[in-house]
């Protein structure tokens, strides 16, 4: 049986049955984005920690790991470089400070550029401390 024909077989039974059949395929180079974009937000995370630590506060935005801003004693940067400021679909990561200035996030909205997703759109938000 070919590959359509066991495909066609499973929606007429899935119909029939009222089942809902689901399948997603992901591609390799889609995969290896959204890892690499994991990835990416790991190290991004890991830099603004450094910058904490080298400053005593966070970040009020990510260009400040490229450039001294006013208030940066003990900046010991540049914390990287330009690129490590966008995610593999280059895009700018998102990054948030908490309100107690302690928390942050930073995120991708994944291939789509969406709020939400499921596989390669899905998210990836990453929360500290977690």
């Amino acid at each position: 049986m070919k590959a359509s024909e066991w495909l066609a077989s499973i929606a007429l039974v899935a119909v029939t049955t009222g089942v809902v059949v689901h399948v997603t395929v992901w591609s390799c180079p889609a995969k290896a984005h959204w890892n690499s974009t994991k990835a990416g937000a790991d190290a991004l995370r890991s830099r603004v920690l450094q910058f904490q630590v080298d400053t005593g506060r966070l970040p009020t935005n990510l260009d400040e790991l490229l450039n001294a801003g006013t208030n940066s004693t003990g900046w010991k940067g540049p914390y990287g470089k330009a690129q490590l400021l966008l995610d593999s679909w280059k895009r700018p990561y998102l990054y948030s400070v908490g309100s107690s200035g302690h928390a942050f996030v930073v995120a991708s909205l994944g291939r789509d550029g969406t709020v939400g997703g499921e596989q390669q759109d899905a998210d990836i938000v990453l929360v500290e401390p977690n």
